[in-house]
């Protein structure tokens, strides 16, 4: 099972304790630079809502990218691939099972049949890479990140009972 990322509580002067998260990091596999850079700079936020983000264009560098750092999220533009089709997330999900798979997906791709393999392998959709707006990608990621954490912690506490 994968680690969490680091939390520690620390007092303010006036009395509030604040969490600090180290950043998570997001692979992002994108061959559309302008939507990678709307992404990136999301995703390089501030205070609990920052991420680390690996940005590649094709699978083969996703995979190298994966067999190297731990990755706690994807984002996956299943339309990029040098390998098509569902194969090319079957090896991204082999290479990081903990990891959480968010698909980036364009307005109209919700019908398609490779959309809805993702999501029964365990994929979430994400965002409509056609939306100019991606203001919520990182709290709905880091929402996303905590709820898989917290949901593996109760099922890990409930096979040791």
């Amino acid at each position: 099972m994968r680690r969490s990322a680091p939390v520690w509580i620390r007092q303010s002067r006036s009395g509030v304790q604040t969490k600090n998260v180290v950043p998570s990091t997001v692979l992002l596999i994108e061959d559309d630079a302008d939507d990678a850079e709307a992404i990136r700079r999301a995703l390089s936020g501030t205070g609990c809502h920052s991420f680390r983000v690996e940005w590649v264009t094709c699978l083969s560098e996703a995979l190298e990218c994966l067999g190297r750092a731990e990755i706690e999220a994807v984002l996956f533009d299943p339309g990029v691939s040098d390998e098509q089709g569902i194969d090319a997330l079957d090896r991204i999900l082999h290479l990081a099972p903990d990891a959480l798979i968010l698909l980036l997906m364009k307005t109209g791709d919700t019908a398609s049949v490779l959309v809805h393999q993702a999501l029964a392998r365990g994929a979430h959709p994400c965002i409509c890479l056609n939306d100019p707006d991606v203001s919520l990608l990182p709290r709905t990621l880091r929402r996303a990140i905590d709820e898989r954490f917290a949901s593996r912690r109760v099922l890990s506490e409930a096979e040791q009972c």
